[in-house]
């Protein structure tokens, strides 16, 4: 008898440890004297209940008889307490891995957005470095470019306030440069001039192409990243396969620059320099070319561009190739297309008004055109408006389809 009561005790202690142990890591008196709860709960469970069952068999059984049955229910229950109190205690201390782990990721993520936040702001400052001498410090802009590109992937929220700054990079330390007719190739070539283009300048528009390269970074039915260059030198630059929806490209000198594939659908084309640049299979749908000021496409090479929808006014395209492109319900209105070749182009429902000079139009067939070429001179606004530029006008004459 005193053996069963001995394992009884032992197993009621064992109950009460595994109690206080699930609670071993709260210093609160509260949690300790909810375990020593528990703990005495458990012992009188262990001692009372067995004997009062005992007691309810004593007009049955011989005395020796239920203390036997009281110990074994003792033993039984002390079982039970201590299967339930290793469970508890397996459950408790996968619970308190999973927080300890939450715990440590959590810390982690403020550690590591701490420092990208620091590198960030590093990168930002980097951007401006200068030499003893005042000049720039290229090796230190261009580390802060790629350390903005770095920080873009890690956090992808940031993606386009990383690529509005970048651009903001290109439109200040870029250039617009005097380019004499006897530098310029006979016909456009779709290789980049990278003579032209400074160090850290290449290396912002490697950046933004990373960032929004076409047809991978997002689909182009997804909110365009409306990148602003307006007004920046980049002459000769390499901007092929760069996404620049909805981009902002008012005045800005993209002459012998490589836009092969590009996509500048609804993009602001105003007053672009764009002479001998490469345009072959961009895209730019509902475009605008239209402004107070001259676009200038002389001797552009478009071949296969898709610009369907497109709105050109007060636009110079001498001698560009515009062979195979899709000028769908394009407007060319006051354009100069002397020499504009538009073999093969798709130019159904395009409005033709006012043009000047004599271009190569594609006439019946699909396109409908009214005729084979344009005359050889129509009035220029500035013939019509002495001294008045004005805005290109809705018409419907000539038009296809």
């Amino acid at each position: 008898m005193k053996r069963e009561r001995v394992v009884a005790g032992v197993g009621v202690l064992v109950v009460a440890l595994l109690v206080s142990a699930l609670l071993v890591n709260h210093r609160s008196v509260r949690y300790w004297l909810i375990a020593l709860a528990i703990a005495l709960v458990a012992v009188l469970l262990v001692w009372l209940v067995p004997s009062m069952q005992a007691l309810r068999w004593s007009g049955e059984l011989q005395e020796e008889k239920r203390i036997e049955l009281r110990d074994k229910a003792r033993g039984t229950m002390v079982q039970l307490l201590g299967a339930v109190g290793l469970v508890a205690t397996a459950a408790i201390t996968v619970y308190q891995v999973s927080i300890t782990r939450d715990t440590a990721e959590h810390t982690l993520i403020l550690t590591e957005g701490a420092q990208a936040a620091e590198q960030f702001g590093r990168a930002i400052d980097q951007l401006g470095a200068t030499d003893k001498g005042g000049k720039p410090a290229l090796e230190i802009r261009l580390g802060g470019l790629y350390a903005l590109e770095r920080y873009a992937y890690r956090s992808p929220a940031d993606r386009d306030q990383v690529g509005s700054i970048v651009a903001a990079y290109v439109r200040t330390n870029s250039h617009k440069q005097v380019i004499h007719p006897a530098d310029l190739p006979k016909i456009a070539h779709c290789v980049p001039d990278s003579t032209r283009v400074p160090v850290d300048i290449a290396a912002a528009l490697d950046v933004l192409r990373s960032l929004y390269p076409v047809l991978l970074y997002r689909p182009q039915t997804a909110h365009p990243p409306t990148i602003d260059l307006s007004n920046a030198g980049l002459a000769g630059a390499n901007m092929g396969s760069l996404d620049l929806r909805a981009a902002n490209l008012t005045g800005t000198q993209v002459a012998l620059a490589d836009l092969e594939n590009a996509v500048l659908d609804d993009a602001q084309l105003a007053r672009l320099d764009g002479r001998y640049a490469c345009f072959a299979g961009a895209s730019a749908k509902r475009a605008r070319f239209t402004a107070s000021g001259q676009y200038t496409a002389a001797e552009a090479s478009a071949d296969k561009a898709k610009l369907q929808g497109a709105e050109f006014g007060l636009t110079d395209l001498t001698d560009a190739v515009l062979e195979d492109a899709d000028l769908r319900h394009a407007r060319l209105e006051y354009t100069n297309v002397t020499r504009t070749n538009f073999a093969g182009a798709a130019m159904k429902g395009a409005t033709l008004k006012e043009l000047k000079g004599r271009g190569s139009f594609p006439c019946g067939g699909k396109n409908d055109l009214p005729c084979k070429d344009v005359a050889p001179h129509q009035a220029t606004p500035d013939e019509m408006y002495p001294g008045k530029r004005p805005s290109p006008t809705t018409s419907s004459q000539p038009s296809a389809g």
